[in-house]
């Protein structure tokens, strides 16, 4: 075998294999979920999977070998409609629905008491929209369920995640990684996650920025998740200087940072309601 032709294998074979994205989240192609040595080795019990149509997600992680309560699983698919279905299909998607929509269902009520703060879920309407395992959702929405679900799964610490698309190259794949490593790292700029994802995964080095931003609600979602990380930093801020009044300052000066925590708190009602 020459030399151009071994280069072109060792790079099919690499795009076959998932990466690690975070400590707890992995991400790849489809095939990924036929991999009981990867699922077992890194305990992924939480799989997410996007850019296809529910029926063809359901054949493929009915191939997953593993016994199917052992995991939660979640379809991305804006575009699903029952009408596009017969009879036949959308009857194995109800059933597959129902399973499944009861584990994740189960699964988020317990979930929800691990989560340390309200403001860790951005959006509580998720909560809802996660009673059902195949998530119609778009735009913005789209990203809070997302990430409102990952941390969902890293409060509860019972196993990992996996999310995965027909290649794992995708835009809709990628935009949902880039707004996971901006959730967890409101410092870094578009660019930094754009380029901390293609160097985990070479393949999608044909993503760029501005493409990026054309996907519905990333941008508003970026916006989101800046807003929150000021508002976390305020919140501290307040929180320290009472603690150093408290030390032995005066009354008057503490009193003062107490009113300036509860008007912040009081306002930030206000902007979710």
């Amino acid at each position: 075998m020459s030399f151009q032709n071994q280069y072109e294998l060792a790079k099919i074979l690499n795009q076959l294999e998932p990466q690690q994205l975070t400590k707890n989240v992995f991400f790849g192609p489809l095939n990924a979920l036929t991999r009981v040595d990867f699922l077992m080795t890194n305990n992924i019990k939480f799989i997410i999977s996007t850019g296809m149509p529910v029926y063809s997600a359901m054949k493929c992680c009915a191939n997953i070998p593993m016994e199917k309560y052992a995991y939660v699983l979640i379809n991305f698919d804006p575009t699903f409609s029952k009408s596009d279905y017969n009879d036949e299909k959308l009857f194995q998607i109800m059933c597959y629905n129902q399973i499944f929509s009861a584990q994740l269902s189960s699964f988020v009520n317990r979930a929800l008491s691990t989560v340390e703060r309200e403001e860790d879920i951005y959006n509580s309407q998720s909560i809802n929209i996660l009673r059902s395992n195949i998530i119609t959702s778009d735009g913005l929405l789209k990203f809070e369920v997302f990430n409102d679900f990952i941390t969902l799964c890293k409060s509860a610490n019972m196993g990992n995640v996996l999310i995965v698309s027909n290649s794992g190259n995708d835009e809709s794949l990628t935009s949902l990684l880039i707004s996971h490593v901006m959730r967890n790292n409101c410092q870094a700029t578009l660019q930094d996650s754009i380029s901390y994802v293609k160097s985990l995964r070479p393949s999608v080095r044909d993503i760029n920025e501005s493409r990026l931003l054309m996907c519905n609600g990333l941008s508003e979602y970026i916006e989101q998740v800046k807003s929150h990380s000021w508002k976390d930093i305020l919140r501290h801020q307040c929180y320290h200087t009472i603690k150093r009044k408290e030390d032995g300052s005066d009354k008057e000066e503490i009193n003062l940072e107490r009113e300036i925590m509860e008007n912040y708190k009081r306002t930030k009602r206000l902007i979710e309601d």
